[in-house]
Protein backbone atom coordinates (compact mmCIF):
# COMPACT_ATOMS: atom_id res chain seq x y z
CA UNK A 1 0.00 0.00 0.00
CA UNK A 2 1.40 3.18 -0.77
CA UNK A 3 2.06 6.08 1.74
CA UNK A 4 -0.63 8.49 0.06
CA UNK A 5 -3.13 5.81 0.82
CA UNK A 6 -2.15 5.13 3.98
CA UNK A 7 -1.59 9.08 4.88
CA UNK A 8 -5.03 9.83 3.44
CA UNK A 9 -7.37 7.12 4.13
CA UNK A 10 -8.91 6.66 7.62
CA UNK A 11 -7.55 3.52 8.44
CA UNK A 12 -9.09 0.28 7.63
CA UNK A 13 -10.96 1.96 5.11
CA UNK A 14 -8.70 0.24 2.37
CA UNK A 15 -9.09 -3.00 3.83
CA UNK A 16 -12.82 -2.87 4.81
CA UNK A 17 -13.35 -2.07 0.78
CA UNK A 18 -11.42 -4.82 0.17
CA UNK A 19 -13.86 -7.19 2.37
CA UNK A 20 -16.72 -6.11 1.47
CA UNK A 21 -15.91 -6.33 -2.77
CA UNK A 22 -14.54 -10.17 -1.37
CA UNK A 23 -11.09 -9.41 -2.76
CA UNK A 24 -12.41 -8.62 -6.14
CA UNK A 25 -12.45 -4.86 -6.49
CA UNK A 26 -11.85 -5.40 -10.06
CA UNK A 27 -14.98 -6.88 -10.72
CA UNK A 28 -16.84 -3.74 -8.74
CA UNK A 29 -15.20 -1.22 -10.95
CA UNK A 30 -15.99 -3.33 -14.39
CA UNK A 31 -19.16 -3.18 -13.31
CA UNK A 32 -19.34 0.34 -12.20
CA UNK A 33 -18.20 1.19 -15.59
CA UNK A 34 -20.52 -0.48 -17.33
CA UNK A 35 -23.07 1.26 -15.70
CA UNK A 36 -21.26 4.38 -16.35
CA UNK A 37 -21.20 3.37 -20.40
CA UNK A 38 -25.21 3.03 -20.48
CA UNK A 39 -25.57 6.29 -18.92
CA UNK A 40 -23.33 7.88 -21.95
CA UNK A 41 -24.81 6.07 -24.53
CA UNK A 42 -28.23 7.59 -23.93
CA UNK A 43 -26.70 10.98 -23.43
CA UNK A 44 -24.97 10.52 -26.62
CA UNK A 45 -28.53 9.39 -27.78
CA UNK A 46 -29.92 12.68 -26.70
CA UNK A 47 -27.37 15.02 -28.01
CA UNK A 48 -28.39 13.00 -31.72
CA UNK A 49 -31.53 13.69 -31.31
CA UNK A 50 -32.03 17.17 -30.51
CA UNK A 51 -29.64 17.79 -32.93
CA UNK A 52 -31.20 15.77 -35.85
CA UNK A 53 -27.62 14.38 -36.48
CA UNK A 54 -26.74 11.21 -35.82
CA UNK A 55 -23.18 10.33 -38.18
CA UNK A 56 -20.05 11.48 -36.83
CA UNK A 57 -18.69 11.65 -39.68
CA UNK A 58 -21.28 14.80 -40.66
CA UNK A 59 -19.97 18.16 -39.60
CA UNK A 60 -23.00 19.41 -38.05
CA UNK A 61 -22.51 16.47 -35.54
CA UNK A 62 -22.70 17.88 -31.45
CA UNK A 63 -19.65 18.28 -30.50
CA UNK A 64 -20.58 17.05 -26.77
CA UNK A 65 -21.85 13.44 -27.92
CA UNK A 66 -18.43 13.52 -29.83
CA UNK A 67 -16.70 13.86 -26.41
CA UNK A 68 -18.95 11.47 -25.10
CA UNK A 69 -18.49 8.90 -27.36
CA UNK A 70 -14.53 9.55 -26.83
CA UNK A 71 -15.14 8.89 -23.09
CA UNK A 72 -17.54 5.89 -23.97
CA UNK A 73 -14.96 4.44 -26.16
CA UNK A 74 -11.86 5.10 -23.98
CA UNK A 75 -14.04 3.66 -20.79
CA UNK A 76 -15.04 0.45 -23.18
CA UNK A 77 -11.34 0.14 -23.43
CA UNK A 78 -10.57 0.47 -19.91
CA UNK A 79 -13.45 -2.38 -19.27
CA UNK A 80 -11.62 -4.54 -21.52
CA UNK A 81 -8.59 -4.72 -20.00
CA UNK A 82 -10.13 -5.19 -16.32
CA UNK A 83 -11.42 -8.35 -17.95
CA UNK A 84 -8.17 -9.52 -19.28
CA UNK A 85 -6.63 -9.18 -16.12
CA UNK A 86 -10.11 -10.91 -14.27
CA UNK A 87 -9.09 -13.85 -16.73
Amino acid sequence: MSNWVSQNETPGAVEAYRRTTGGNANAHLNLDIARIVEILNVDISSEEQSAGVADPARAEYPALARTLRARRDNLLGTISALQQRLI
